[in-house]
């Protein structure tokens, strides 16, 4: 069977690829667009919030045994958590988050460090919503897309791949 993938095999090491911004943003779409394409597990924090609002009748309202922390913070952890098992696996995971605190990313910076693996930002933005660089740390590494432009994963893949490829402490790139 031919696959489609052929680039990203070009390195073998477990890889955590964070598609981060707003919510209004098409970044679900970009990040089903590159799992569909890379053929990675996507781990989509908004799935996981959908779950438990099924899931869970109370909320910090009705039960003030519950903080509203709590409902801010349990879908990110519980999606960091399904990425740490497969991190453990030595997979590549793709991680749609909106990724709005600061604390999420350096969970993010750490849980990557503690897998060995490499972490790649990729920050969708629109008019509405500018590039935000209070992500920056070290060899974090940081790609930008622009969502009002069409996405085209083909194109996207190589630049992401030498991305990850780069030596450490790169510094952002911008994508068409």
């Amino acid at each position: 069977m031919e696959s489609k993938r052929g680039e990203e095999e070009q390195f073998n090491f477990p890889t955590m690829i964070a598609i981060k911004g707003p919510s209004s943003v098409k970044k679900t779409e970009i990040a089903t667009k590159l799992a569909n394409f890379l053929h990675y597990p996507l781990i989509d924090e908004a799935d996981v919030i959908v779950a438990l609002q099924n899931s869970i009748t109370t909320s910090p309202t009705n039960d003030s045994n519950i903080s509203a922390e709590y409902y801010d913070e349990l879908p990110f952890k519980i999606a960091c958590q399904i990425t740490s098992t497969q991190l453990d696996l030595e997979l590549k995971v793709i991680f749609n988050t909106v990724l709005s605190e600061r604390s999420h990313f350096e969970h993010l910076v750490q849980l990557a460090n503690s897998h060995e693996a490499c972490l790649l930002v990729i920050d969708c933005e629109d008019e509405n919503h500018g590039f935000n660089d209070c992500y920056s740390v070290g060899n974090v590494r940081k790609l930008k897309i622009d969502t009002t432009k069409a996405f085209v994963v083909e194109e996207f893949v190589p630049a992401m791949l030498q991305a990850v490829e780069l030596p450490q402490g790169n510094p952002s790139k911008q994508l068409p």
